[in-house]
């Protein structure tokens, strides 16, 4: 009996020893090997009215395929920076275990691609956005997970849904949960992000969505490449004071390149933003006479340049001298009104 229970002491040490040691969901910050990262979301960004913060896509049901909906153990995934220097799609299965215990770290150091910071009526137009908010996660990989965003973008967009996939999470669901960031073509400031939600244990029934979230600001133009702004109102200003004076009478409503630039400034292109204006024609160019004489060749008559006569003459009928004796000599009489 006393061998048995020290043989069965000998093998729980010996499964304890051999047994590897578990890594909390804190330390499980990048392989998630097997897991969907790639995405059916489209290929351009749905257009999202001026009047609304996001749009559902896909009927608001995210694109995880069952593998993605049936693990429960946490584990979060950053896509590594492209030849940009761009953040990409960021993955989790969210529990309270992934959730942060510190206060937020100072992120002021990173800036991701995009971030050209412009102030406006005492407001700043970017915030360092959480790919994966700081209330899921804490702060991630800083540099994985922070994209510039807009203050409408990051505080009223992306926020809400965050805080509501806390709750949940909270409440004791886990939850798959993708952010993925689209950039136009080679633009270093991202157009907007795809927010994708899902509640495993209930199959969606506490959460599910799937939306587009636009990078944008009212009021302000935004050059995607770059990342540069103007405020729309000063632009439209200055736009109107110059195309005012060349167009006389146009007017330009909220124009300006995507590029942050004023207006459209190459000729061919200004036909296609400012209606044509007609020009006011032209008066006859008439001639001041700064002659002593002037001689009407139709009636023969000659007068003073300042006669009243002069005035109701054809421009083609006047003959301007100087001269009284080279007038009379042509055969012109003496107008009896002003009597030259």
């Amino acid at each position: 009996m006393k061998f048995l229970k020290k043989l069965s002491v000998i093998l729980f040490t010996l499964i304890t020893l051999i047994q590897p040691q578990l890594i909390t969901a804190q330390d499980q910050l990048i392989d998630a090997a097997g897991f969907s990262v790639s995405t059916k979301l489209p290929d351009k960004a749905p257009a999202v009215p001026a009047s609304e913060l996001y749009i559902e896509v896909n009927n608001n049901n995210p694109f995880f395929t069952n593998e993605d909906i049936t693990q429960t153990d946490p584990w979060i995934e950053f896509t590594k920076l492209d030849e940009l220097g761009r953040v990409g799609p960021a993955n989790a299965v969210l529990t309270t275990d992934l959730m942060p215990a510190e206060p937020r770290g100072d992120n002021s150091s990173i800036q991701p691609t995009g971030w050209q910071q412009f102030e406006w009526d005492g407001k700043y137009l970017y915030n360092r956005s959480h790919l994966i908010g700081h209330q899921l996660i804490g702060d991630g990989i800083p540099n994985l997970n922070l994209m510039t965003g807009t203050t409408t973008f990051n505080q009223e967009g992306m926020v809400p849904f965050e805080n509501f996939v806390a709750m949940i999470v909270e409440g004791g669901e886990t939850v798959r949960y993708r952010v993925t960031p689209y950039f136009e073509g080679d633009n270093l400031l991202a157009s907007g992000v795809f927010m994708e939600g899902f509640s495993i244990e209930d199959n969606g029934e506490s959460l599910s969505f799937n939306i587009y979230v636009p990078n944008r600001q009212d009021n302000i133009s935004i050059n995607y490449a770059t990342g540069t702004s103007s405020a729309t109102e000063t632009l439209e200003q200055t736009t109107n004071h110059n195309y005012q004076a060349k167009y006389p009478g146009a007017n330009l409503y909220y124009s300006y390149n995507r590029d942050g630039t004023l207006g459209v400034e190459a000729e061919e292109q200004v036909a296609a933003i400012v209606p044509a204006v007609p020009a006011t024609p032209e008066e006859p160019v008439v001639e001041v006479a700064t002659t002593s004489y002037v001689a009407n060749a139709n009636t023969g008559k000659f007068h003073h340049a300042h006669c009243s006569s002069v005035d109701q003459m054809s421009e083609k009928n006047k003959v301007f001298l100087d001269d009284r004796d080279t007038i009379i000599n042509q055969g012109y009489v003496p107008c009896k009104r002003c009597n030259p």
